[in-house]
């Protein structure tokens, strides 16, 4: 296909029909896009972002797709009517992010189009009311979103020109990939019926797995390949970096379109891509979810536009004196591909979709095939100061020659290049690895390939390690709003000067000042670190944790992946941080007057109240119980009220060795006559009880109805107002008067 009239298919996209254009199915005439005249029409342009750097790494998205046929890639999406976001909600809810117009030259129809947007990932925020075009019919635009968030708009036009359309839209702050590996889990619970349709959805092969893991020679190879890096324990974030760095390493982008064929007809396009060594995004990122469903990762193929163009350039045109009118420019040279994975980030396989970029960087080389390798070392495990002889064994089932063919020694653990050797005439070559300085502690993969055919050996150095715990936060937990805290370090080789990859550590809890380890105080027990050495751990403090104050150290000892390659031969022990544990303190109150506990507090039976007239005392203790372990709590502060007599504070004392507190109540002039309220307070916990002040009521009338008869033939109220008061005047509130006639 001629490159234009794919830019014309795309533009015909863009201004209309938005469903499954699979850029994967022009990838020849894609090619020529990106590096020919056509590649130069101009998409859109980007204004009031923040600065260039913030925009480098943006993928403009366009359509996303979900079934792989092995010659192209389907949408089964379906679009629905979707709402703007209004000026007022962004200010509300989402003012810290970027905000920025986008300005697109559009070829209108006279009626409705339908325009596909640029959107960033993962939700379409476009701004309601700044959707702006000349001939443009006002209020007539319509947003729809389908089931992948692909955005398109409806807008009415009044006549048929070529014009610019502009818009305001804003994205999320995006997790970073180390923020996405930190999250990930492996689904180790009953799937939540979310995830299974998902896995169902996402990892469809043509028709299935084992059906083109046999038909597809190439596939197969790498797949076994592949399969060799890929452990049962990677979540999937790790299984797509590693098939990413995989495709990466093994294949490249052309650097001119004659080097480029795409796949012939009834070829299954993967599979064509992996016999050729060489493939332009689209090949790159469907490779990559190809891979990635065959490991059981749900990923899906996206089409759009990146800031950078295929040769690593941006184009912005700058105003040095109103940096407000910079201008980023994106045209068909940054079209692009790359997918979206999903990652459970909860044991149930609930999670988040992910962007992933794949073919970012792309490079290396095509490689022969047809040949068997093994490896071995001399040196399996020991201190520095050894020599390791690495030998390698080339074998071909084919009638070649397995002489003079350079086998590649490499350190996969640390990417170090160990060396070349040619083999002899038996297919056999070998180098010498001194055991030195330079060799960090720990296992080493040694991998020695021959084109795409490699294999693997390993050995392990023993030496001085150091564990440092960098950070824990928070420092302190309140159960009733988290028990999680993050820990956080690295482990470094001392005499190499080098990170630790892989290493374990376990997650120490201690008693503060000690060295009483806490049982099981996590619900994780170890951390791995990363290949940078570090090693981020999100942990939940386990519920038989008591409450005080610890300190956390993270120990090594000899493993490295979960498995104990140095076992009582390496050990090391962190700094301390120090760690709190809290909770709301809950508390029983058990409150009595004169001896007599609390046993009817919501409906008291006054025979079992006690009984005072004034001049007598009253006494008012408590028993305070801690309900964390049920213990008597001494030295706290209990306060008594009297709630009847305008609920003033009687007093106050502190609970002594048992948990008692008490004060003397002297009834006086003030105290009403009939039940009274008291209660005892600490904190927020509460207790109550009654007492009746046994003495004289009155019933002052104050006004009656006149005249003093009542008519049962014809009934009118019959009004009584009267006070009732003590011999203290005091007020007596919320009794009950029974008229009698």
């Amino acid at each position: 296909m001629d490159p234009q009239d794919l830019a014309d298919i795309i533009e015909n996209m863009n201004d209309g029909d938005v469903d499954d254009l699979d850029l994967s199915q022009f990838s020849q005439a894609l090619l020529a896009l990106l590096f020919g005249a056509a590649g130069l029409i101009e998409k859109f342009r980007i204004y009031d972002y923040n600065s260039i750097n913030e925009m480098i790494d943006t993928l403009w998205r366009y359509e996303v797709f979900d079934e792989y046929t092995g010659d192209q890639w389907i949408s089964n999406a379906n679009s629905l009517p979707f709402n703007f976001i209004s000026d007022s909600d962004y200010y509300d809810q989402y003012g810290s992010q970027d905000r920025m117009q986008i300005k697109m030259p559009l070829s209108t129809n006279i009626g409705t189009n339908l325009i596909g947007l640029p959107i960033l990932f993962p939700t379409p925020f476009i701004i309601e009311g700044f959707v702006d075009a000349p001939n443009l019919v006002p209020d007539s635009e319509t947003l729809t979103k389908d089931d992948f968030n692909s955005t398109a708009v409806n807008l009415e036009f009044t006549s048929a020109d070529s014009v610019n359309m502009t818009f305001e839209l804003f994205g999320l702050d995006l997790p970073s990939e180390q923020d996405i590996y930190s999250s990930a889990v492996l689904v180790s619970a009953p799937p939540t019926a979310k995830y299974t349709n998902i896995i169902n959805q996402f990892t469809q092969l043509p028709p299935d797995f084992n059906s083109y893991y046999t038909s597809q020679p190439n596939f197969q190879t790498h797949y076994d390949a592949l399969n060799l890096t890929i452990d049962n324990t990677d979540n999937a974030f790790v299984v797509a970096n590693k098939t990413r760095n995989y495709l990466l390493s093994q294949f490249t982008f052309p650097t001119t379109p004659d080097e480029y064929q795409s796949a012939p007809e009834g070829r299954d396009t993967v599979d064509w891509f992996l016999e050729q060594g060489m493939g332009v995004f689209s090949d790159f990122a469907s490779a990559f979810c190809v891979f990635t469903r065959a490991f059981g990762v749900a990923s899906r193929f996206v089409d759009g536009f990146r800031s950078l163009d295929v040769f690593g350039q941006v184009e912005e045109i700058t105003y040095p004196t109103e940096p407000e009118k910079n201008t980023l420019i994106i045209r068909y040279k940054n079209i692009y591909n790359w997918a979206e994975i999903y990652v459970p980030t909860d044991i149930d396989g609930d999670g988040m979709w992910a962007q992933f970029d794949v073919s970012s960087g792309a490079g290396g080389i095509s490689l022969p095939k047809a040949f068997n390798m093994t490896v071995n070392s001399n040196f399996t495990a020991g201190p520095r100061g050894q020599v390791a002889n690495l030998t390698a064994v080339l074998t071909t089932s084919a009638n070649q020659s397995v002489e003079d063919k350079e086998i590649i020694f490499t350190d996969y653990t640390y990417g170090v290049d160990l060396g070349n050797a040619t083999t002899d005439i038996n297919g056999t070559a070998s180098i010498l690895i001194d055991i030195d300085n330079s060799q960090v502690v720990g296992p080493h993969v040694i991998v020695a390939q021959y084109g795409l055919s490699f294999n693997w050996t390993m050995y392990t150095v023993y030496g001085d390690i150091d564990v440092n715990l960098t950070s824990v936060n928070p420092t302190m937990i309140n159960r009733s709003i988290s028990n999680s805290t993050i820990i956080q370090g690295y482990v470094n080789d001392p005499v190499a000067n080098q990170r630790v990859k892989n290493a374990t550590v376990e997650l120490v809890l201690l008693d503060k000042g000690t060295n009483n380890k806490i049982g099981f105080p996590f619900d994780t027990f170890s951390a791995n670190a990363d290949n940078s050495g570090n090693f981020i751990e999100f942990v939940n403090v386990n519920p038989w944790v008591p409450r005080g104050n610890y300190e956390i150290r993270v120990d090594f000892n000899g493993s490295w992946g979960g498995l104990p390659f140095a076992f009582g031969i390496m050990n090391d022990s962190s700094n301390r941080i120090g760690f709190n544990v809290t909770e709301p303190l809950t508390f029983t109150l058990l409150f009595s007057i004169n001896g007599q506990p609390t046993d009817y507090p919501n409906s008291p039976n006054p025979g079992n109240l006690i009984n005072v007239k004034r001049g007598e005392q009253l006494n008012l203790s408590v028993t305070l119980i801690d309900e964390s372990d049920m213990s008597l709590a001494s030295g706290e502060i209990i306060e008594f009220y009297d709630y009847t007599n305008g609920d003033v504070i009687i007093g106050t004392d502190i609970t002594d060795s048992f948990g008692s507190a008490s004060i003397l109540y002297d009834i006086g002039n003030t105290n009403k006559s009939g039940p009274t309220l008291v209660y005892a307070k600490f904190g927020a916990d509460i207790n109550y009880s009654y007492y009746i002040v046994n003495e004289s009521i009155w019933i002052n009338v104050i006004s009656f109805s006149d005249p003093l008869e009542y008519d049962l033939a014809a009934p009118f109220p019959f009004n009584i107002q009267c006070d009732l008061i003590d011999s203290f005047a005091n007020p007596i509130y919320y009794s009950c008067l029974l008229y009698t006639s």
